[in-house]
């Protein structure tokens, strides 16, 4: 009679625990929200009347899944417009299995820069695919966000022959359960939730991403048969060939409006410098 008794009690126990380690994951399949969005908080850039950035894709990464595409459609945000109008717009909303993703990565086609003088010029990239450690979480059910701020000011520079060159730095914000509201027009609104990542990431001559850097807006970059290399560091370079994008669209380059927006938000902040061109 003990010895049934306490076998009950065992087969309880084994029960309960298997209840509440299953309560610890969300169920196969069970699928959740992401928003990404994209802002810029940047400061004036003389002689710069706009820089048109075009994202040409985005993705989270997680251990279970590997990286997971959120959108691929090429998007061009007016960074100096996102500012002047203080708005974040959305890139892409997705439903994504609920799991916790710990990277996220943005892929750049191109960044135009357009003088005050109407000519437009296409900017070199340091690198076209920004992998960030940003790690967020999606609930079944509910909604987590991307906020990616592009801080332009602190991303342009130029080099010694006077040509651009884009470093990007991005500062990310991530939430999980968060209260995400996207217009008609793509704007988006965004409250609440738990604050997963809140950092910002420069994007290095070499094309490495480190957290909570930029490169100075006094460093002297050369670009030399395709390779940028800042002057006095022979290592600190790298090939930008695949890089550049020699062909500029004009018609969508004069397109005014931002063609659509990020779901999770990415703040396009420009706070930096660019030698002899930002003013602070």
């Amino acid at each position: 009679m003990n010895k049934s008794f306490g076998w009950l009690i065992v087969i309880i126990v084994i029960i309960l625990l298997g209840w509440w380690l299953w309560g610890q994951k969300a169920p196969e399949g069970s699928m959740g929200e992401v928003v990404v969005s994209f802002t810029d908080e940047t400061a004036q850039i003389e002689n710069v009347s706009e820089i048109r950035m075009t994202v040409d894709k985005v993705e989270l990464y997680s251990e279970t899944k590997g990286w997971v595409e959120i959108d691929s459609s090429d998007v061009e945000y007016e960074l100096l417009a996102l500012k002047a109008s203080g708005e974040s717009h959305v890139y892409a909303t997705a439903e994504v299995a609920a799991d916790a993703y710990s990277r996220a990565k943005v892929t750049l086609k191109q960044a135009i820069v357009e003088e005050v003088d109407g000519s437009m010029e296409a900017a070199t990239l340091v690198a076209t695919e920004i992998e960030m450690p940003a790690s967020t979480r999606v609930e079944e059910g509910s909604t987590a966000s991307v906020h990616l701020d592009v801080l332009a000011d602190q991303s342009l520079h130029v080099t010694t022959e006077g040509e651009y060159v884009f470093a990007p730095v991005i500062a990310v914000e991530t939430r999980s359960g968060a209260d995400v509201t996207v217009a008609s027009n793509g704007v988006v609104s965004l409250s609440g939730g738990v604050v997963d990542t809140n950092t910002t990431f420069g994007t290095d001559i070499d094309g490495s991403v480190k957290a909570n850097f930029r490169l100075d807006a006094n460093t002297k970059i050369e670009l030399d048969s395709d390779v940028l290399q800042i002057m006095g560091a022979p290592d600190a370079s790298t090939n930008v060939d695949a890089n550049i994008d020699t062909t500029i669209d004009v018609d969508g380059a004069l397109d005014g409006s931002v063609n659509r927006a990020i779901d999770g938000q990415v703040e396009g902040g420009v706070d930096g410098a660019v030698d002899g061109l930002l003013d602070y």
